[in-house]
Formats: structure tokens, C-alpha cells, sequence
């Protein structure tokens, strides 16, 4: 067996049961003793790779982590009023950076809510926009068209020219997560607008299937600098981030929890050597800046 990404004992996969009744959930267990490796230190160093430039945004939701221990002292007092008010403050004064993040999660102070969020991370988005090309992924299909939603709307604002695409699992008439035909009808209208082609919902030889066809296809030939008719950004939930390789490609934008050989998977995207101006794969996360930086670097270390 060959894989990028092994699993562990760590990354917690359930597996399955073999005919002995043992449960295979790691890469020895299904092929055996490991016979060589070549970590991705190596494969930087040998130049056959590029490392990771990873930043984590906060787009707003809280103004310091100064403030955030002002606001879990307030919650704390009116919660726990058996508890004296130095001894919280105290407490929570002692927490680091990391661990008041936890506990704004926890006590429900700090939360990510879309109507102030997304066009927070769009607007953050256009104003570092460089030429090569970027994916976003968020959480599910509904956040993937707010998303295009609002680059619309803030491109129009504008009056800006970058080709956004979006794409998503589509499902069929029987499922109850389905897209409405109006979306997919904006979208291919949209798409077409910019690219000359022309796709219908339904349609066997020029519906959904060729639309995903053409859209990674043409992801891969590098933005609209180079071509009017290239695309600039893909908005996704679970697509791309697995297999998908394009040496043009040098940013993703992360508005969601990833974690273990899922993140290492998802940030591998940008990181295909091109020439000497594509220096790192970017990596840019917009939610929980510290507990996402952990979360990376536990992915890293494993």
C-alpha cells in the first residue's frame, strides 16, 4: 500500500471488522509493517513540495482576547453567583489566550453567525486578492451558496472583475438536501456568462456532471489575469480538498473545522511546486484562531 496521509491510532477512524473479528483501523493493521517513509519535512526539503504559510483571522467576532475575558467574568458572575466575584476574575485572568477561546466556545459567548460572518470573510477575502487561484470550503452546501451570494453582492459594490465559481454535491430529485433548480440555474447562468459555455439542470450531455467536469478542468489553467474565461476562486464544502492537484492553485480559505489527515488532505491542495513567484501553499482560517492553530499543529506533528 501507498498513502499521503497514514492513520493512526490518533486519528480515531472507526474502520471496519475483518473476518477474525478485528478491528482494522490504521494503516499497519490493513498493510502491515511500515516499509519505508518519506515525510513531508523531506519532500520540502528535497523541493518536491512546498511548506505552509497558515494565518488565522479573526473577522470581528471579538475585539481582543482581553475582551473576551471580560465578557467570560460577566457570564461567570451571573452563572456561578456562589462563587466570589475575585476569585473568578482571578481565574479567568490566569487562562491563556487558548484556553479563553474554550471557554468563550463553551459558554456560548463566542459564536460565528452568518448574517456578520460571511460578509465579514468575503470582504476580507477581496481585500488581500491576489492573481493565483483560490478554493474556500465551508461547512455544507447552504453556507457554499451565502457564500456566492454575498461575493456577488460585494463584487457588484465594487465593480470588480474575479471569476467565482461554486460547486457542491448535487444530489438528485429525491434528496431531501437537494439545491433549488433556480440556484443551479443562476449558477450556470453565471458560469456561462464568463466562460461562453452553456449548462442546464437535468440535461445528460450538458447538465451538472459537465459543469464539475469543466469547472476543475478549468481551475487548473490559472486565473482570469491569464484568461478572461478562467476562474479565480471555487467555493466548496467537501469537494477538491481530496486528490485534487493544480500547481496554479496557492490559496485555501477555511470557514470550518477540519482536523488530522482530513486538514493535511485539504491544505496538500496548495502546495504543489510552480515556479519561483509561488513560494508556500496559503492557508487562511477564519474561525476559533487558536484552537485552530492547535488543531494544525496536532495535524502537523502526527
Amino acid at each position: 500500500g501507498f498513502t499521503g496521509t497514514p492513520l493512526f491510532e490518533e486519528n480515531g477512524v472507526k474502520g471496519k471488522v475483518n473476518k477474525k473479528s478485528e478491528v482494522i483501523n490504521t494503516t499497519t493493521k490493513l498493510f502491515g509493517p511500515e516499509l519505508h517513509r518519506y515525510t513531508i519535512e523531506e519532500a520540502i526539503a528535497d523541493g518536491n513540495v512546498l511548506g505552509f504559510h497558515v494565518d488565522y483571522i479573526n473577522t470581528g467576532e471579538f475585539d481582543s482576547y482581553d475582551d473576551l475575558r471580560d465578557q467570560i467574568i460577566k457570564h461567570q458572575k451571573l452563572e456561578h453567583s456562589e462563587l466570589g466575584d475575585r476569585d473568578i476574575e482571578r481565574s479567568v485572568q490566569g487562562l491563556s489566550d487558548l484556553e479563553v477561546e474554550r471557554e468563550a466556545l463553551e459558554e456560548g459567548i463566542l459564536i460565528y453567525q452568518d448574517q456578520t460572518h460571511i460578509p465579514g470573510v468575503v470582504t476580507e477575502i477581496l481585500d488581500g486578492w491576489e492573481q493565483f487561484n483560490g478554493i474556500l470550503t465551508v461547512a455544507y452546501k447552504e453556507r457554499v451558496i451565502a457564500y456566492y451570494k454575498e461575493f456577488k453582492k460585494q463584487l457588484a459594490k465594487r465593480d470588480e472583475k474575479i471569476n467565482v465559481a461554486m460547486t457542491f454535491s448535487f444530489g438528485n430529485e429525491n434528496d431531501p438536501d437537494n439545491v433549488a433548480s433556480q440556484t443551479i440555474a443562476e449558477m450556470f447562468t453565471d458560469y456561462g456568462a464568463f466562460t461562453g459555455l452553456h449548462f442546464e439542470a437535468g440535461n445528460q450531455m450538458h447538465g451538472e456532471d459537465a459543469y464539475f467536469e469543466d469547472l476543475t478542468e478549468r481551475a487548473k489553467r490559472g486565473g482570469s489575469g491569464r484568461n478572461q474565461k478562467n476562474i479565480d476562486l471555487i467555493i466548496v464544502a467537501d469537494q477538491l480538498l481530496t486528490g485534487y492537484d493544480s500547481k496554479r492553485l496557492n490559496t485555501l480559505y477555511v470557514d470550518r473545522f477540519l482536523a488530522l489527515q482530513g486538514l493535511i488532505q485539504a491544505y496538500s491542495r496548495t502546495n504543489r511546486v510552480f515556479g519561483s513567484t509561488k513560494e508556500f501553499g496559503t492557508i487562511i482560517n477564519f474561525q476559533f484562531p487558536k484552537i485552530t492553530e492547535e488543531i494544525v499543529n496536532t495535524a502537523l506533528e502526527l
